[in-house]
């Protein structure tokens, strides 16, 4: 489930299978990935840009009329509000599924990040953070170029927002702009650990 900003569009994404082996979610996830990691990139290309943050679920599920209902959309609508930062990220489920795939099959689309998260801790008033996977929006092979576009667009959907000058909001593309940067090493990562260390990623 994702949100956008500056609109507050909201977008439920929803894949099923009818045998749910530990291959098929596998599968699933591996498909998703790219997929997600696609259409969060190319939304800030639109005349108006749109940043989407929002979390990925596995779980059982029924279509019914149209609409999907069980654990799964429960648990995205619970908490896909919950990042502090434009960035897609796996709940428990669905990051067990993706860590059983083998590091070297598994594709440049996932990284561990610590997701900053919206509630404060209660003592000190800290930020919170999660450490889970989330959806790389360049992908395993972004240029620096294609990292300052990514970047500048994603400031635009920030600046262009009604509420753009607010702290919270400030924080949010702050925060985002860091998570850019982390999925830009996570690029070079991918490529170094395949032994291209100097591949020309951003």
């Amino acid at each position: 489930m994702l949100k956008s900003s500056p609109t507050h569009s909201c977008l439920l994404l929803a894949a099923a299978v009818s045998e749910p082996t530990q291959l098929l979610k596998q599968r699933l996830l591996e498909l998703l990935g790219p997929a997600i990691a696609h259409f969060t990139r190319n939304a800030l290309l639109y005349e108006l840009p749109l940043a989407f943050r929002g979390c990925i679920a596995l779980g059982q599920g029924l279509l019914e009329d149209g609409i999907f209902v069980g654990q799964a959309i429960d648990e995205a609508a619970e908490n896909y509000e919950r990042a502090d930062a434009a960035c897609v990220w796996l709940l428990d489920d669905a990051r067990d599924a993706v860590e059983s795939i083998s590091p070297e099959s598994r594709t440049g689309y996932w990284f561990l990040h610590n997701v900053p998260l919206v509630e404060r801790k209660r003592k000190k008033g800290e930020a919170a953070v999660r450490q889970t996977l989330v959806v790389n929006p360049c992908g395993p092979t972004p240029t620096r170029e294609d990292h300052n576009k990514l970047s500048n667009r994603m400031c635009l959907a920030f600046d262009r927002g009604e509420h753009a000058s607010r702290e919270d909001v400030q924080r949010k593309r702050q925060l985002t702009l860091h998570f850019l940067e982390e999925c830009s090493r996570a690029s070079k990562d991918w490529y170094s650990e395949r032994g291209f260390p100097n591949a020309q990623t951003c």
